[in-house]
């Protein structure tokens, strides 16, 4: 895989799946999440830099989405346009 994050990502009631593809939806994702201070670190600022360090960022990712419930991450995500979608079971 040559995107991070695009992956099943924990939230507070569940797992949804991100797909941040390019470093405007993931800046556009610090924003929702109240964490444009990742931009500034070099670890996190490029895709490049996410796919190389993603052993740092995957976890720290998912500290980020697990403080609020799945539906709250896919209304915000939605609306400012990053890749996000519910997983869903059989019966839904």
């Amino acid at each position: 895989p040559n995107v991070v994050p695009y992956q099943v990502m924990p939230s507070k009631n569940g797992h949804f799946i991100l797909t941040a593809s390019n470093d405007e939806q993931f800046e556009r994702f610090c924003k929702v999440a109240n964490r444009m201070d990742l931009m500034q670190d070099l670890r996190f600022n490029t895709m490049k830099a996410r796919v190389v360090n993603r052993a740092v960022v995957t976890p720290a990712l998912n500290e980020i989405t697990k403080t609020m419930t799945t539906g709250w991450w896919l209304e915000k995500l939605e609306e400012k346009g990053v890749g996000c979608a519910p997983i869903l079971h059989p019966d839904e």
